[in-house]
């Protein structure tokens, strides 16, 4: 067969001059014989630009290696001969790699190489090869087929994971004005939130809660046990996606529910300078200010940096509730050498929220009550303020033959402090009476929660049986504790809930209520491989052995009572198990099984500790990626099974005392549906549009969860085009919940709720090269309605407006 390569002259005739001058003068390179993608890496490096490529195209070629002072065209059309791939450049830095077009004859001809698409735009939908092209920003894009770690480690894109993965891009967030993580959440295909008063907030999926988070693929510990939760009151200023991955997920975070797994990938430095300030004003006196600061620290970009800061204050539609937010990250990367990258940076964020939300459902004799959307269950003085600190830092290594070392740490530290005064719904009991009399409850907590984290992996291609194959093996470090102490004014403090507005006296914290101490450490090790028999056919085997250390301990000042609970697990073994069946270069069929464990400290009637929760997810699906990874698209059938869970041993109690005895039983079976499609429908065209459905029974075949709908359906597009020769960028969506309902069986009453839905606008004019004006419409037609249906339920935010404008240096 025949081949022709486009010489380095060729190439400089067909290049327009932005292109000509990124590749005209000389740079050295040192890219020994290796597998193409990390070769491009390595390019993107030296040669400081941006190398995107399917996956795909790249997989299991190699080169012959480059050596010596050249133009970067030249370069790359050097690492390319031989490989049957082209390239073309999509921007100053930006260039992409391709299959070779054929002639009639089947000989492969390398095309010309040209500047395409507008600035920006060129890698959407492509799996970036140099240090920070994996980022969505600027992209335009709904989506991304840059290789992610968080199902395998394998670094997969969406299409060859056997998970659904969600990704929502910055393009995203920016349209929509998604400024925190439970706003991007409830965007997201198959997750539903609870929103449980105070500042808890909980996401749901495939039947149980998602309690597994990771920053930049590096474990993080969470607890909802004393509502020190740092991952859910996230501001989004800070990242670049967030990925979303449904199902167990314990091949790579342990233990935890296997509702699944949130990935926030943080913000990278660009090697060219880069920055904005956008200034918003919204309903309820929202006043928020950004920038966002990035560039080279030295000539080339071998040593860059990037600075973000966030500050916000809001009130909202409820009566004294409010908030008060600030971020700063900052992050610092370079190329230490040609094959070394290292990565370190921090982030302060301080949550500060006034008030308490919610309103009670029911009063004390089982009747509904009726409070308008403005009512508030805090005293005007409640409040809750966290300050977050964390530090990480990250070295990658590449190795010969394609493989690479990585290791990712990070401490977390918060500080919280609170002061609640507000009405209570506990234990399915109200105590607000119909005259409107109650008690307000006031306590004091101080926690602090530290945790320390630490992946290495070590992984790449391999050769068996003459066909290629990938490899992982990584190890997973988490120590994490959880200091909370708590404080009351031991006084009654009664009110009338129709006429006290909010006031009440702040009292002292005078006597000690409760403390407790929660730790957990995690020692794992794991490996996966991708496997592939044949072409077209990739079987995923992987597993985890984890050494588990839990201890509880709480003591009530109050009842004088003290509770220890330690576990101890070594061993426990999680398998993985997938297989993806690509039906054309588009599209796949897969199937997968994945498994968690969660530790749990109910005990039996001899009185040892229950074996662990172990949640199994079991998935079949479709996946396709259409138009260069523009558009992709999913459908998903799952089964989740709950094994283990403990239940009451009627007629038995612990030893020694008089609590009753739990056994293991067979738990709750979820089944579902997940449908979603996302990416440019047509150019300028942008869309996502999920529709799910899950429903869970526990062992005897009732339904479980009723308070959170079955069916959702979240659709939200948009369209840019020119007016006056400037961008226009309309957008709108809905977000359709189906009936959801509880129920309180001290009253023997259901609360329930149709379906409603929510729908929104945004409009963004783009005024000048670096000046844009956007305004985003929430609730347009003022829906009132439950956004979490519990004890103390809250309604969800009237129609409300945000104006921003944004200025791009």
């Amino acid at each position: 067969m025949a081949m022709v390569l486009a010489t380095t002259a060729g190439m400089a005739a067909a290049m327009p001059s932005a292109a000509m001058a990124q590749s005209a003068s000389a740079r050295s390179f040192d890219i020994p014989a290796q597998a193409l993608p990390d070769a491009l890496i390595l390019f993107g490096r030296q040669a400081g630009v941006e190398v995107t490529a399917e996956a795909a195209n790249t997989r299991g070629r190699s080169t012959r290696g480059i050596k010596g002072s050249l133009p970067p065209a030249q370069a790359l059309s050097q690492l390319l001969a031989g490989t049957g791939l082209t390239f073309r450049w999509m921007g100053d830095h930006t260039v992409m790699v391709e299959p070779a077009p054929q002639t009639a004859e089947g000989a492969i001809q390398l095309g010309p190489v040209r500047i395409e698409g507008e600035t920006g735009r060129g890698n959407a939908g492509y799996a970036a090869l140099s240090s920070d092209g994996a980022a969505t920003e600027g992209t335009r894009s709904y989506t991304t087929k840059a290789p992610s770690g968080t199902a395998t480690g394998l670094g997969l894109t969406p299409r060859e994971t056997p998970q659904s993965l969600s990704i929502i891009t910055r393009e995203r967030m920016d349209d929509q004005q998604l400024l925190t993580i439970s706003e991007v959440m409830a965007q997201t295909p198959g997750i539903t939130l609870g929103l449980s008063g105070g500042e808890r907030v909980t996401f749901y999926s495939r039947g149980g809660s998602i309690t597994s988070y990771q920053y930049d693929g590096v474990m993080n510990q969470s607890d909802s046990t004393t509502r020190t939760m740092p991952q859910t009151v996230q501001d989004m200023a800070q990242y670049d996606r967030i990925e979303v991955l449904r199902g167990a997920t314990g091949l790579m975070t342990g233990a935890g529910d296997p509702g699944g797994v949130v990935n926030f990938i943080r913000k990278r430095p660009t090697r060219d300078f880069q920055a904005y300030v956008q200034g918003s004003i919204g309903s309820w006196d929202l006043y928020r200010g950004e920038a966002d600061i990035s560039g080279p620290l030295v000539k080339g970009g071998a040593i860059r940096a990037r600075v973000v800061g966030m500050a916000q204050r809001d009130d909202s539609f409820m009566d004294f509730y409010g908030h008060k937010r600030g971020l700063i990250y900052g992050v610092v990367e370079a190329d230490v050498t040609s094959t070394t990258l290292l990565r370190g940076g921090m982030s302060y964020q301080k949550y500060d929220a006034h008030g308490a939300p919610g309103v009670p459902v029911l009063y004390s004799d089982g009747t509904r009550t009726d409070f308008p959307r403005s009512t508030s269950s805090g005293a005007y003085w409640d409040h809750d303020k966290s300050d977050t600190y964390t530090y990480f830092a990250a070295l990658e290594q590449k190795l010969p033959h394609g493989w690479t070392f990585k290791i990712g740490a990070e401490h977390m530290h918060v500080d919280r402090e609170g002061h609640s005064g507000s009405y209570l719904f506990t234990g399915g009991l109200s105590r607000l009476n119909r005259d409107g009399s109650t008690t307000i409850d006031r306590g004091y907590y101080f926690p602090t929660q530290k945790q320390n984290n630490l992946t290495v992996t070590l992984g790449g291609p391999f050769e068996l049986l003459g066909r290629m194959h990938d490899f992982i093996a990584g190890y997973n470090y988490n120590d994490y504790k959880n200091f909370h102490p708590t404080f009351r004014d031991g006084q009654s403090n009664a009110i009338n809930f129709f006429t006290w507005k909010n006031n009440t006296p702040e009292g002292e914290p005078t006597e000690r209520s409760i403390y407790m101490d929660i730790r957990y450490k995690q020692k794992a090790g794991y490996a996966a491989a991708r496997l592939s028999p044949v072409d077209g056919l990739s079987v995923i085997l992987g597993g985890r052995v984890t050494d588990y250390d839990y201890s509880y301990y709480l003591e009530s000042f109050i009842a004088g009572t003290v509770t220890r609970t330690t576990k101890r697990i070594r061993g426990e073994f999680t398998p993985y198990a997938g297989v993806v069946l690509d039906l054309t270069r588009e599209q796949s069929l897969y199937a997968s099984y994945t498994d968690i464990f969660q530790p749990q400290s109910t005990q039996d009637r001899n009185g040892e500790l229950l074996p662990p929760v172990v949640g199994r997810n079991y998935e079949i699906g479709w996946k396709g990626a259409f138009a260069d990874g523009k558009l992709t698209s999913s459908i998903a059938l799952f089964q989740v099974e709950r094994d283990n869970l403990g239940v009451v041993d009627v007629g038995y109690t612990v030893p020694g005392t008089t609590n009753s005895a739990y056994r293991a039983a067979k738990g709750a079976r979820t089944k579902g549906l997940d449908l979603e499609l996302a990416g440019e429908i047509l150019p300028g065209w942008n869309m996502t549009a999920s529709y799910s459905h899950e429903r869970t029974k526990d062992a005897s075949g009732s339904r479980l969860n009723t308070e959170r709908p079955s069916d959702t359906v979240k659709f939200w597009s948009t369209y840019r085009f020119p007016v006056a020769g400037r961008a226009l960028t309309l957008g709108g969506g809905a977000s359709w919940n189906g009936k959801s309902s509880i129920y309180f069986s001290r009253y023997d009453v259901t609360v329930k709720q149709e379906a409603y839905v929510v729908a929104n606008l945004m409009a963004r004019y783009e005024a000048t090269d670096n000046l844009s004006i956007s305004v985003n419409v929430n609730n347009l037609f003022d829906k009132t309605y439950f956004a979490s249906l519990q004890a103390a339920a809250l309604y969800g935010t009237p129609r409300s407006v945000l104006g921003s404008v944004r200025y791009r240096f």
